[in-house]
């Protein structure tokens, strides 16, 4: 007999009948075979590492059967069943390394752009035109050094003038700027707009390098917008978003009963910021949300980009 313990500190007795040792499933059996453990006991054994295959093959919890084929020249599963790949192992190399390169320069490739080259590639070959969906899966797992990731959109223009001299430099200013008017965290305040592009899906799935979880992805301007104005300090105090959407006035239309967020909300002919736009948040939205906690003398820092809305006459 066996116990076990359950709940309430009852012990409650299982025939040892319901135990059994169930067989290596193939699974399993597929593991302990796998390319990189037995790759590695070839190396090590050859290298004398180890005084016996048998002892290499205990080492890195491979089969030593395994070992022991792969020293007599047998091939990989893998490499047994090139000729039955619709790519051969030198085009998705090929494909590996243009993935990688497209990633460096904020283009990582879809899994349907993937899937399009690769049908390219196959018919070339003289194999079936289209890859099947069961193909990308394959061949992430012959190919580690990519992977599936999510990609983050990131305007051209501020992924051309993102650079590491550029960034530390506004840093420096921001520190002398708070030491010189002895601002607190809770006072200092950034405001962006944030814009909504109909068309294009945010945070997409791409295949890039493995190394990382997630990459930039550029995207173009030629998109209509709608854009929302956000404002948050350090402590995580949000003022009221301030949404624009494109035309003349803003319609009831637009808005869903009961389930419209309580916002600002107004329009542009282009639904970004305007001059006018802008004074209106600064008068209407941040002044008299912001003063809240401000004590007398206490310096308040707005942190904000150079967009003309920004630098107008009034609004400074």
């Amino acid at each position: 007999m066996v116990t076990t313990h359950q709940g309430n500190d009852a012990l409650h007795s299982i025939p040892s009948s319901f135990f059994t040792i169930l067989p290596l499933t193939q699974n399993t059996q597929m593991a302990r075979n796998s390319k990189p453990g037995v790759d590695a006991a070839v190396a090590d054994y050859r290298r004398g590492v180890f005084p016996s295959i048998r002892a290499a093959a205990r080492a890195y919890n491979v089969a030593e059967a395994s070992v022991r084929q792969r020293l007599r020249g047998r091939p990989t599963r893998q490499q047994g069943h090139t000729h039955e790949q619709n790519l051969s192992p030198q085009q998705e190399m090929m494909l590996v390394r243009w993935f990688i390169d497209l990633e460096a320069c904020a283009q990582a490739p879809t899994h349907a752009q993937l899937r399009s080259m690769a049908s390219l590639i196959s018919e070339t070959n003289g194999s079936p035109k289209v890859v099947s969906e069961s193909w990308i899966a394959n061949f992430k797992r012959r190919n580690p050094q990519v992977r599936t990731k999510r990609g983050v959109t990131l305007d051209i223009q501020r992924s051309q003038n993102l650079t590491e001299v550029a960034i530390q430099g506004w840093y420096d200013n921001l520190s002398l700027v708070v030491r010189r008017k002895y601002i607190k965290r809770q006072h200092t305040w950034n405001v962006d707009e944030v814009g909504n592009a109909f068309g294009i899906v945010s945070n997409q799935r791409v295949i890039g390098s493995a190394d990382t979880d997630s990459t930039i992805i550029q995207t173009a301007r030629e998109r209509e917008w709608v854009t929302a104005i956000e404002c948050i300090n350090p402590q995580g105090c949000a003022l009221t978003p301030l949404v624009i959407f494109k035309g003349k006035h803003v319609q009831s239309q637009w808005f869903l009963p009961d389930q419209t967020p309580d916002w600002a909300y107004t329009s542009s002919n282009s639904a970004f910021t305007t001059n006018d736009i802008g004074l209106r948040w600064l008068r209407d939205i941040f002044l008299p949300q912001s003063t809240k906690e401000l004590a007398e003398g206490e310096w308040r820092l707005l942190i904000l980009d150079g967009h003309k809305s920004h630098i107008s006459d009034d609004f400074i």
